[in-house]
């Protein structure tokens, strides 16, 4: 089995959690250092202000986001910065079920299933999602330039050169590298999923 998260990047855990719910959510997030590096814990609060700035907004107040891990590689054996908040999302309303979110397609500029991602934000606003699953489109439109805007801000974090997207490894294709995001998309419709969002 290769190394899934390799030596020079990190993945980040953004950890939420919703009124009456004890279970945090999780999105993950790749980046890959900058040289001479390294990442240090100034970027790992630099990640954190970036989804406080921008996604958070979007997301109902019943939603708090309360810090990340950011787990540098290789696997199991780089270092881990720890980042504390208390950020409620500023979006006045109830939010949805919590196993129904925002999707936020991850792209690459490569085709194949391989070389797209997801992550699943949670909070969207009830009153803005109609019962097809369809995200009103003010609300979706501002959505997508709080995305667009996520990524803006982690590349201004001081040692992230890259928002990278990681690949699962098996024997057969042990290793493979990581991918650069090119770009991010919130759907038009809000997604259901069992426990993608669990720990």
């Amino acid at each position: 089995m290769g190394t899934r998260v390799p030596e020079g990047f990190g993945e980040a855990v953004f950890k939420f959690r919703m009124a009456n719910d004890p279970e945090d959510m999780l999105v993950t997030w790749g980046i890959k250092a900058a040289l001479p590096g390294p990442v240090d814990q100034g970027d790992a609060e630099c990640l954190a202000d970036a989804m406080i700035g921008t996604l958070l907004q979007g997301m109902s107040s019943a939603v708090t986001f309360t810090g990340l891990d950011l787990r540098m590689g290789p696997d199991g054996l780089g270092q881990v910065f720890v980042v504390s908040r208390n950020s409620p999302g500023l979006e006045p309303g109830l939010p949805l079920v919590n196993n129904t979110t925002f999707l936020m397609r991850k792209s690459t500029g490569f085709g194949g299933r391989r070389n797209r991602g997801r992550s699943y934000l949670p909070g969207p606003i009830e009153a803005s999602v109609a019962g097809n699953g369809a995200i009103d489109a003010a609300y979706r439109n501002a959505m997508q330039i709080r995305a667009d805007a996520f990524i803006g801000q982690t590349m201004l974090c001081p040692n992230v050169a890259l928002n990278v997207l990681f690949h699962t490894t098996t024997e057969l294709e042990p290793g493979l590298p990581p991918t650069t995001i090119t770009g991010v998309t919130i759907a038009d419709k809000v997604a259901t999923q069992r426990r993608r969002l669990r720990p």
